[in-house]
């Protein structure tokens, strides 16, 4: 299914349709797990927005805009993510 969200610079699309457009580059985008939300990076955040663009909350600031690679654990209750080398953990409320 996250086949289907596609990344045009500064907007993200799903089933072709645009979700949102945003002030700087989207590194990354997929599902998050409820399959109801999107989980993107955008320059040094990665923030979570509704399917209808609503609801576009921060969730962690990065040290560097370079993309990282980032995960969930216990039903999407905790975000993995990668920043400057290390692993972090956060609870997502």
């Amino acid at each position: 299914r996250s086949q289907d969200i596609k990344i045009n610079e500064t907007e993200i699309f799903w089933q072709d349709n645009l979700i949102s457009r945003f002030g700087s580059k989207i590194l990354a985008a997929s599902f998050y797990p409820d399959s109801k939300h999107i989980i993107f990076q955008e320059a040094t955040e990665i923030r979570i927005i509704d399917l209808d663009g609503s609801n576009n909350v921060l969730l962690v600031s990065l040290k560097s805009n370079e993309p990282t690679a980032f995960t969930f654990q216990n039903n999407g209750k905790t975000l993995i993510y990668l920043d400057g080398g290390q692993i972090f953990a956060k609870t997502i409320r």
